[in-house]
């Protein structure tokens, strides 16, 4: 893989790793400062704040999944395995790193995972 592209992806993972970083610190404020269900004034009141919080919870569980498979990348370019297939072996499409920077797996393994062969 062309010493550049991989420069390239290594300085996208580490900008998107820092935007998911500050936005989930968002998360952890929202949800720190949000409305306590005991300051609600009824019961439709709470379960909107309960339901708000499972949705912030929600989005951070995403942000950590994210910052994992961004964290797994750069450790595969530190390691020299970034872009070829954890499944196949094969290389990755540089296109399909480029729209995925943290993908693992070529588009036709992912497509086999997805389908559950």
């Amino acid at each position: 893989m062309d010493r550049t592209f991989i420069t390239t992806q290594k300085e996208r993972l580490h900008a998107l790793r820092q935007e998911i970083e500050h936005d989930l610190q968002q998360v952890h404020e929202n949800i720190a400062e949000g409305i306590a269900p005991s300051d609600a004034t009824d019961q439709e009141e709470v379960a909107v704040i309960n339901t708000m919080r499972q949705i912030d919870m929600a989005g951070g569980d995403l942000f950590e999944d994210r910052l994992y498979e961004i964290d797994h990348a750069l450790k595969a370019i530190e390691d020299g395995s970034y872009g070829t297939c954890e499944r196949c072996g094969q290389p990755i499409n540089p296109e399909r790193l480029e729209a995925n920077p943290w993908a693992t797996f070529c588009i036709t393994c992912q497509e086999a995972l997805d389908a559950g062969r």
